[in-house]
């Protein structure tokens, strides 16, 4: 299919490596309701057949984009390379090993064409499946709207292959921070939440892919990004010091399941100081300071889930 000039929805897909996954994302664009789209994908540098897969597409349907980092550049430079080339008034992000389910686009579309300039962004829900099995896993739908930028700074409301954005937004919010190891989507989501509003839909319309090579499921990452991300919002985040008490927490417990239970209790001493009413807190302290291995163990049963082989930290 031929491409328009200006395309109403531009879906940017970073990739790397990924030959055996790319196609299955790009399919399920292709297989939209809505086809007023362009899709750039951003090879981050591959050293498989990543190319040769697009490249079949591309001679298929002319709305498909490629665009090659000689080295790679990490995710986050991938998908900026790809937000500054779109030609679409509005912006959806697709990661290479998901995909989405036919009328995602066509439905984000209608609901953001009727809300208000204010409102920047719509999400969905969608499902975790096992990339192993095939099985949906769990399923995750929205509730909140609105100025959602407090709860964000809590935590992570949305999943990565839902949102679908004004162009416009990026303009004040920036592009994705390449620092950050992990947790760069969470990173972008609190600062279009803080000039625009969320909105969504609440019907199932991705499906987040599980498995062992995600950054997502890197414990040292997920460390450090934490890190980083209390440290780029410290002034935000001091005007609510419970949620940067949990925060804090939250860091010691997973210094405490690297088998770093000492920086752990330092979190803990932190969150305390942050939050003298954060109980939990002081419960972890004591723990991992007298029974250090039995407290890991307690960590491992209750923030630990392991799926088909794959490890998740929450």
């Amino acid at each position: 299919m031929k491409m328009k000039k200006n395309p109403t929805v531009s879906v940017v897909i970073p990739t790397y490596n990924r030959a055996h996954l790319i196609g299955r994302a790009i399919q399920s664009i292709l297989n939209q309701s809505y086809q007023d789209f362009e899709i750039i994908v951003v090879d981050d540098g591959s050293t498989d057949d990543t190319e040769g897969v697009i490249k079949e597409f591309q001679k298929r349907d002319e709305r498909v984009r490629y665009i090659r980092h000689e080295k790679n550049k990490g995710g986050s430079a991938a998908r900026n390379s790809g937000i500054k080339s779109v030609r679409g008034d509005y912006v959806a992000l697709l990661d290479d090993d998901d995909e989405w389910l036919p009328e995602k686009i066509e439905k984000q579309v209608i609901k953001i064409k009727k809300s208000l300039d204010k409102v920047g962004v719509i999400y969905s829900g969608f499902f975790y499946v096992s990339d192993k099995s095939g099985k949906i896993i769990s399923e995750s739908v929205p509730t909140l709207r609105g100025n959602v930028y407090t709860n964000l700074l809590k935590g992570c409301i949305l999943g990565s292959p839902t949102p679908l954005i004004r162009k416009s937004c990026f303009q004040k919010a920036g592009l994705y921070d390449d620092a950050l190891s992990s947790c760069q989507d969470w990173d972008m989501w609190i600062r279009l939440s803080k000039y625009y509003e969320f909105d969504f839909i609440a019907d199932i319309v991705a499906k987040h892919h599980v498995h062992g090579a995600q950054i997502s499921v890197d414990l040292n990452s997920k460390i450090q990004a934490r890190k980083t991300l209390i440290r780029k919002y410290q002034t935000d985040l001091s005007k609510h010091p419970s949620i940067l008490s949990e925060h804090s927490r939250r860091l010691g417990v997973l210094y405490c399941l690297a088998e770093h239970s000492k920086e752990g209790r330092k979190y803990f001493l932190d969150s305390i100081k942050q939050n003298a009413l954060q109980r939990k807190a002081y419960i972890h302290f004591f723990l991992s300071l007298l029974v250090p291995k039995i407290h890991r163990n307690i960590l491992r049963k209750r923030s630990v889930t392991n799926i088909e082989d794959v490890t998740f930290y929450y």
